[in-house]
């Protein structure tokens, strides 16, 4: 009997090394596995923050646009309704002056 105990606790003993071994085998490859995720994950980030930082350049590029665009469209107004007051300036003065043709014939 104390030679069978002895082998079934080297027995033993060799399967919980190797349950050690294996059990050490996996935690390495979960830290590898981890580590290569943080690496993606940091990568990733850095490549949204360049997008958000692309989209934020043509935001303020449009932004800039509109603002030309209003400023147009205002000097547009403006240079319309100068000209529609000096062409009705001169449709008056027209008229005075035909008024007064008409009198002097």
């Amino acid at each position: 009997i104390g030679n069978e105990t002895t082998k079934l606790r080297q027995k033993l003993e060799v399967m919980q090394a190797n349950a050690n071994t294996m059990a050490q085998e996996y935690e390495t490859k979960v830290e590898s596995d981890l580590e290569a995720y943080k690496r993606k994950c940091s990568v990733y980030r850095e490549q949204l923050l360049q997008k958000e930082k692309e989209n934020a350049k043509v935001e303020q590029a449009l932004y800039n646009e509109r603002k030309k665009v209003l400023s147009l469209e205002h000097e547009n107004e403006t240079l319309i309704n100068v000209a529609e007051e000096k062409v009705g300036n001169v449709m008056t003065s027209e008229r005075v002056k035909s008024s007064e043709l008409k009198r002097y014939k």
